[in-house]
Formats: structure tokens, sequence, C-alpha cells
């Protein structure tokens, strides 16, 4: 399998959303306990967006899965660990750009889930992959705040990353 970007940007999220919560040298360990639970094919993994119209559905027990797990290939895994590792690397850096964006929302006072997903935008945004366009880094950081944040969140995400789009989108945000 080949890992799609919506799929990297979702566990790369997953896993700076952990790395608030780590000491240094629990973080390569955490990744890899991470990883090696990801399973692709659990639909609980990965919140579809209709998953509202399933809500009513009746889960059927049965004592032996229905499916296989399915893993990342070794490949696949070790993109998104190195993706992950960068981002954490670069976090001092993004939240100083952060800061410098927000008046009155400094990064120590977001939610730290929508900080995850602020972060991982900013890098995108950062030209650290350049095949990411930053109105696709904003959309897709809008669509992991639905899924994954509160109701208010979408906006407040939304709204912190508007005051990046305003730079010359080849300008280096974090001055690198």
């Amino acid at each position: 399998m080949t890992i799609t970007r919506e799929l990297m940007r979702d566990l790369v999220m997953k896993i700076v959303f952990q790395f608030n919560f780590l000491k240094g040298a629990e973080l390569e360990r955490e990744i890899d306990t991470f990883l090696d639970n990801v399973d692709l094919a659990d639909p609980d993994c990965f919140p579809k967006e209709n998953a509202e119209e399933e809500a009513g559905e009746e889960d059927v027990f049965t004592e032996e899965p229905v499916f296989e797990p399915v893993r990342l290939s070794d490949e696949d895994r070790e993109l998104v660990k190195a993706r992950a590792k960068d981002v954490i690397s670069k976090i001092p850096e993004i939240d100083k750009a952060i800061n410098e964006k927000t008046e009155s929302w400094t990064t120590k006072r977001m939610n730290r889930l929508d900080l995850s997903v602020i972060r991982l935008a900013v890098y995108e945004i950062q030209k650290n992959d350049p095949g990411v366009p930053m109105k696709v880094a904003i959309n897709e950081a809008v669509e992991l705040s639905k899924t994954y944040g509160s109701e208010d969140s979408p906006k407040f995400v939304n709204g912190v990353l508007r005051h990046f789009a305003g730079q010359d989108h080849e300008q280096d945000l974090l001055g690198q």
C-alpha cells in the first residue's frame, strides 16, 4: 500500500498530539507503539465523514475478528515516522511563528488537539512539503479539526491559519 497524503497527515497529527504529553526519551518508543497498533481496516481508527449516519446501525459482536488487521508497509511506516519526527523537531520554530501571528492566543493557551493540527499545517505551509499548496494545507487542517476537535475547533484553526495566508507564498515563514 502506498500511503495517501490524507492518511499521512492524519497519522502525523496524532503523533504530534501525543508528543504534547511525552518526555523526549519516550518519543521513539511511543511512535513505534502507535504505528504498531494502527489498523487501516478498523473504521474506529479513522472516523468517516458519514459516521453520524452509521451511528444508528447495530454492531454485530463476534468472538472472531471479521477481518485481519491491515498494517502500514515498512516503507509507509518509515515515511510517517520521519515526517512526524521532522514536525516535532521544528515545534519551537513553528510555535514561534504561530505566537507571532496570533495576538491574544499563544500556543500555551491553545487546546492541545487544535495546536497539533495547526502545527502540522504551519509545517506544511512553511514548505517542508513542497507538494502541498497553502490552501490545501489550511483546508486539510480544518478537516482534521472537524473530525477530531470540538465544535469550535474548525473556526479556531481556520482563524489562526488565515494569518499565514497573507504571507507571500514563497516566503519562508519560519525564517530558515
